[in-house]
């Protein structure tokens, strides 16, 4: 296959990402205004009365709607995240794995999800002015909580993580971040080939769980001083605090969010049917409705949201040619993970604002040979 052929397939494949993105958005959406047209939630919540115990009416209530939502949401699941993947010769995954996969997210998000909603209605119940400040307030603790969590408990879920097989190449990843003052416990390499040719490297974990994960399609096809140029990127988030910027900025976007809910879900209430609606907030039943004002006012910060991380990673690509000294090692990283990951090179300009939280690839190599020539 050509140069020319593979762009025109990376642009084809990224369209019809992004267009299966706002499929799934806008069904995600029917789903909640169908369930609050439809009584459902409350035809539901009505129905666990008495046949459940009390304390686990809530956990069945939201195990019972999340579950009705993901089975709704797979079909398009499915086609974006299995046959999409093999039709583009990017998947290793067969079919039965990818549905455990999703199982065990499903499972997961049934498991975080139960406690947390129905911390929520206690919160609400007990606090019904100040609730959203201090639901705000305890999500911060929380994602430190699991980003703690994460890496020893969740991850290993889904991927083998071991050392990788370079003790030399470990050594230098670990000296590069140790002379930038940040310690890490570990350099690991991940299966990531079990499930899909593409290639990726992060940061995960917080403190003395820090560790630098690099997947094996990263380390079998890209040269060493590629792999350097990445985890410099990596590390510059690291060494700038991008992560506990973004969770500062995630737990402001939450507060806005809690407030502007509080302030929005009376408005919602009297404009539905008396039919269709529970005035309280503190009901179960709203569930929908409260999805649906969240998605909503989601939507509506995303471009914000994103136009910050686009900022920060810039600056990590500044970073990585700054400590590395070696811009084209990161350009030509970025351009193979371009051609392995199939990522559009230069979508349009309404795209990048409205759905991407990375810059383009063009923009980011230009970016990187403009400072180059400037050191």
């Amino acid at each position: 296959m050509g140069e020319s052929d593979k762009l025109q397939q990376a642009i084809k494949y990224s369209r019809q990402k992004e267009l299966l993105w706002v499929l799934s958005t806008l069904v995600g959406i029917c789903i909640n205004v169908l369930a609050i047209l439809l009584g459902l939630p409350m035809l539901l919540w009505r129905f666990l009365d008495g046949r459940v115990p009390a304390r686990l009416r809530l956990p069945a209530f939201v195990t019972i709607l999340s579950t009705l939502d993901w089975l709704i949401s797979l079909p398009i699941a499915f086609y974006s995240g299995y046959i999409l993947e093999w039709r583009y010769n990017l998947s290793t995954q067969r079919l039965r794995h990818w549905l455990l996969d999703q199982l065990k997210v499903h499972t997961l998000s049934v498991a975080f999800g139960v406690p947390l909603v129905t911390s929520f209605y206690q919160v609400v119940r007990r606090w019904p002015r100040r609730w959203w400040l201090i639901v705000s307030a305890a999500m911060l603790p929380f994602t430190a909580l699991l980003s703690e969590l994460f890496p020893v408990l969740i991850a290993p879920l889904f991927n083998k993580y071991e050392p990788i097989k370079d003790p030399d190449f470990e050594s230098e990843l670990r000296q590069l971040a140790s002379r930038e003052g940040v310690e890490i416990s570990r350099v690991m390499r991940m299966d990531m080939s079990r499930r899909t040719k593409k290639s990726n490297a992060f940061f995960t974990g917080l403190g003395r769980s820090r560790r630098i994960v690099l997947a094996d399609t990263l380390l079998d096809q890209f040269p060493k001083d590629e792999i350097e140029a990445v985890v410099a990127h990596e590390l510059g988030h690291q060494v700038r605090r991008d992560t506990w910027k973004m969770v500062g900025i995630s737990s402001l976007a939450t507060t806005l969010s809690m407030f502007l809910l509080s302030r929005i879900f009376p408005v919602a209430t009297r404009l539905l049917p008396s039919r269709y609606r529970d005035k309280e907030l503190s009901s179960p039943a709203n569930m929908p409705l409260l999805g649906l004002l969240l998605q909503l006012i989601t939507l509506v910060g995303m471009p914000l949201i994103n136009a910050y991380s686009r900022r920060v990673e810039y600056a990590a690509d500044e970073y990585a040619v700054r400590v590395t000294r070696k811009p084209e090692a990161l350009v030509s990283a970025l351009q193979r993970l371009q051609e392995s990951n199939l990522v559009d090179p230069d979508p349009p300009l309404i795209t990048k604002v409205l759905l991407h939280s990375h810059p383009s690839i063009k923009d980011r190599v230009n970016r990187i040979r403009e400072i180059a020539h400037q050191q």
